[in-house]
């Protein structure tokens, strides 16, 4: 009934678990949550004059994905054998916050505020409700990114992720919580393996890294 999809909510993650939503057939849970997306900001704790949603972020985060893989494809690729499927790390930068419209963004600063035990339970939930959501699509592949397989597809995809809120924040006037969120940023992008396969990756690290040292 199409009805019941366009009169449903659409302002708050809370909403994905009302019965009305429950009560949808899988693909009108799917087409919702990406409506949900628009809805869901990024960052919300954070002092920022333009609030960026999930769907802007999901975006972004795949043509930097892709980025990212035709940088290590052209240059490094054959000579390290690697083996990049651009189709996986496709589909995993689309969904890669897929259980967000349901738990809503924290940013990782509070992530790790919050402990391994709150966030470990925050995410399972987040990530249950996400696999049965996604279900629609191509199920196996889809849900290996919440199950922990940390393929090198995955790794570009998160180097992407983090790049992505690097660029959001330096983008915007410096407080001490985003230069938090930047430090974080970098030493996590630094951290995966597949970070210096990406000549691209470590000059948009570099230069960024060191104008918030200047500035902050």
């Amino acid at each position: 009934d199409h009805r019941d999809l366009h009169s449903f909510p659409t302002r708050r993650s809370s909403d994905l678990f009302d019965s009305k939503f429950e009560n949808m057939d899988r693909d009108h849970q799917f087409l919702h949550t990406l409506r949900m997306m628009s809805h869901v900001e990024r960052l919300p704790l954070h002092p920022i004059h333009h609030r960026q949603n999930l769907a802007e972020h999901s975006y972004n985060v795949t043509m930097m994905s892709w980025w990212i893989w035709a940088d290590i494809n052209q240059h490094v690729a054959k000579k390290e054998m690697l083996n990049l499927d651009l189709g996986a790390v496709l589909k995993y930068a689309l969904v890669h916050d897929g259980d967000e419209p349901i738990t809503t963004d924290l940013p990782y600063p509070m992530k790790r505020k919050l402990g391994s035990e709150f966030m470990a339970e925050f995410e399972r939930i987040g990530q249950e409700a996400a696999r049965k959501i996604y279900s629609v699509l191509d199920s196996a592949q889809v849900n290996s990114f919440w199950e922990g397989i940390k393929s090198a597809e995955y790794q570009i995809v998160k180097l992407a992720d983090y790049a992505e809120l690097l660029l959001y924040c330096v983008h915007h006037p410096q407080t001490y919580e985003l230069n938090d969120v930047i430090q974080e940023c970098v030493k996590l992008i630094q951290s995966y393996p597949y970070y210096k396969y990406s000549s691209r990756l470590q000059t948009l690290v570099g230069a960024h890294h060191t104008e918030t040292i200047i500035n902050g």
